[in-house]
């Protein structure tokens, strides 16, 4: 039986005018579902609905896992070619990204804090391409400077560069960050 002719959507209501919505392209829907669909969706967005959700997808990929794989091996197989040439478009496409974005960062740094992409390599090998603070690699090491005189000062990841951020860049407010994480342990 064709869509148009059903008196009661897949769930059990009855297509009335009241309890239908219809689309653009004469397309119907139960308003009842949607209703529920929405609420659904909405208690998916709290924390405790995300968390179940989560809960609930992975059960299933444990559950299922091998026909998750045998799905994904098939499509890979299916679809060589196109994944290839995709893989192969995103290589080259992230090589000449990687160059634009690098001089434009080079560029940024120059006009910010004054420092010349050679000051930032040096910079960078004098800390051993790690954090200043946390001494921790990472890629996007930030530079951090005084916000008063603008001396640049090192280079430092995200996280401490926004922690001394939150502290206003103030020693004193810092040791006293010390002392209370010392007499709390």
């Amino acid at each position: 039986m064709h869509n148009s002719q059903k008196t009661h959507c897949p769930q059990g209501h009855e297509y009335t005018d009241e309890n239908t919505i219809r689309g653009k392209a004469g397309g119907r829907q139960c308003r009842a579902c949607g209703v529920a669909r929405a609420a659904a969706n909405r208690a998916r967005l709290t924390p405790e609905g995300r968390a179940a959700s989560n809960a609930y997808q992975k059960q299933y990929r444990e559950a299922n896992k091998d026909a998750i794989t045998k799905t994904r091996r098939q499509y890979d197989r299916d679809n060589a070619e196109v994944i290839a040439a995709k893989r192969k478009e995103d290589y080259w496409g992230d090589r000449d990204l990687a160059h634009t974005k690098g001089r434009q960062a080079a560029q940024a740094r120059k006009t910010k804090y004054g420092i010349t992409a050679e000051e930032h390599t040096a910079l960078l090998e004098r800390q051993s391409g790690v954090c200043a603070i946390c001494q921790q690699p990472d890629k996007r090491l930030g530079v951090d400077h005084d916000h008063e005189t603008g001396v640049v000062r090192g280079l430092l990841c995200n996280n401490c560069n926004n922690g001394l951020g939150r502290f206003f860049d103030d020693p004193e407010r810092l040791a006293q960050a010390i002392r209370y994480l010392n007499a709390a342990s």
